[in-house]
């Protein structure tokens, strides 16, 4: 069953601890952690500034994510451009900055 998606890549589960700071229009994500529809695990922490200035501002997205056995075949074929390519169940590290995604 699919809970919820992110862009073209759809999840079975997931959990967040969250505070959003309403003085400084702030969510702070203490811990996430998804499971992609497939197989697989995101877990990460990060913090997006929510004001309508974030969209303009390449500091308001900084998150840190983790990824484990992810399906990376059956990810990359959600996409049009995507070449075909063999990849095996990979370990993924990234850290995402920029502007909020509207």
């Amino acid at each position: 069953m699919q809970v919820g998606a992110y862009d073209r890549v759809a999840f079975t589960s997931g959990q967040c601890v969250f505070t959003l700071d309403t003085a400084t229009q702030t969510l702070l994500l203490h811990s996430f952690n998804v499971a992609p529809v497939g197989g697989g695990n995101v877990t990460g922490q990060g913090q997006l500034w929510t004001s309508p200035e974030a969209e303009l501002d390449d500091r308001a997205v900084r998150i840190e994510l983790h990824g484990r056995d992810l399906p990376v075949e059956a990810i990359l074929h959600r996409y049009e451009n995507a070449a075909d390519v063999e990849v095996p169940k990979t370990l993924l590290g990234a850290f995402l900055r920029g502007k909020r995604l509207v």
